[in-house]
């Protein structure tokens, strides 16, 4: 259970030191400084987009921002969806090869041993076959967003080991013989792991309403990031979607980017949310303060943020002033790492 998973869980050692410690009008004093006051940004959906809709969002619109922020260039190797770090789970894999099977004997060729989708086949189709294709240095369109898209997925499959559950279809014949037919893809695993992922994209995502959603929002990114009153003007991102060195201690924490303003680094968190800034979301950026080790990681933070990027709104806090108002029982920052070392580290 990762960070986020155990501040959810009200039975976690993470949320008990929480509980335990924090200043109630403090953390709400720190909430209200991270709040956005700007116009969110809606999607426009009515009344409401499908279930996975939100995840894809904020996961593509976070690798929109990466590509965006350096110079539309993404070092694909060097993010979780390029990492290739965890399998597909033995039972979806199963059903995927399946599926080839199928489709390759609805068509009536021989089925050999190379024609079987392997443990890594998904991630080399959505990582080289569709998302390389379109984040090729392009101002972000309609097919940068199917390219990120394509990195979400990969994300998720990375963290989780699951794909979307249509992966794991029954496919009927009509589905077979289209599949057979497509021109992309240069065997029939290829063909197949395309056309899923384009289902899932046309279906479970309603893509049209999908893709004009990414676009308002990274516009409002470049927006930001270029105009001389945006939030994000003459600022650096520094270090992007790292996983800290003491993340173990609470089984994986990785955080969104470091960015450089006015002097301060300030470790942020990105969020596509359609509601007002939770507690939870106060909590996690004080879990990195208090899980960060510069020495370890590599790197220092003065401050810690948040990025509404329905907004365009970025807003941070002093590490200090944050530690200060929302745990004021402790001394310094070191004094309050060392109390959670001692209560909420794992074996």
């Amino acid at each position: 259970m990762s960070l986020t998973g155990q501040l959810d869980d009200k039975n976690s050692l993470v949320h008990q030191f929480f509980v335990k410690y924090e200043d109630r009008v403090g953390t709400k004093e720190c909430l209200s400084l991270l709040q956005s006051s700007k116009y969110l940004t809606l999607p426009l959906f009515k009344p409401s987009p499908p279930r996975p809709y939100y995840p894809y969002v904020g996961t593509t619109v976070d690798y929109l921002i990466r590509y965006i922020s350096n110079n539309n260039h993404l070092d694909f190797e060097a993010t979780i969806a390029g990492s290739m770090g965890v399998p597909i789970e033995e039972g979806q894999l199963e059903s995927i090869q399946r599926i080839c099977t199928q489709v390759e004997g609805s068509m009536g060729v021989p089925i050999t041993d190379e024609d079987i989708i392997g443990a890594r086949f998904c991630d080399y189709v959505l990582l080289e076959k569709i998302a390389k294709v379109y984040l090729d240095g392009r101002r972000v369109d309609e097919l940068a967003v199917y390219s990120a898209t394509a990195l979400a997925m990969l994300d998720g499959l990375h963290r989780s080991g699951r794909l979307p559950k249509s992966f794991g279809q029954n496919m009927p014949e009509e589905k077979m013989f289209r599949i057979g037919r497509l021109p992309c893809g240069s065997n029939i695993n290829e063909k197949t792991v395309m056309f899923l992922f384009d289902e899932y994209c046309f279906d479970a995502l309603n893509w049209e309403l999908y893709v004009q959603d990414v676009l308002a929002i990274t516009g409002l990114f470049v927006d930001a990031l270029n105009k001389p009153n945006g939030d994000l003007y003459q600022t650096k991102f520094v270090v992007f979607n790292q996983a800290l060195a003491n993340s173990g201690w609470v089984g994986g924490a990785d955080f969104d980017c470091i960015i450089q303003q006015n002097g301060r680094a300030i470790l942020t968190d990105i969020k596509t949310t359609t509601i007002e800034l939770k507690i939870a979301h106060l909590r996690q950026l004080i879990g990195y303060v208090l899980l960060h080790d510069e020495l370890l990681d590599g790197f220092g933070i003065t401050d810690v943020g948040i990025y509404s990027a329905r907004a365009g709104s970025f807003r941070y806090l002093p590490i200090e002033d944050l530690v200060k108002k929302c745990m004021p029982t402790f001394n310094s920052i070191s004094e309050v790492k060392k109390y959670f070392r001692s209560e909420v580290r794992l074996n």
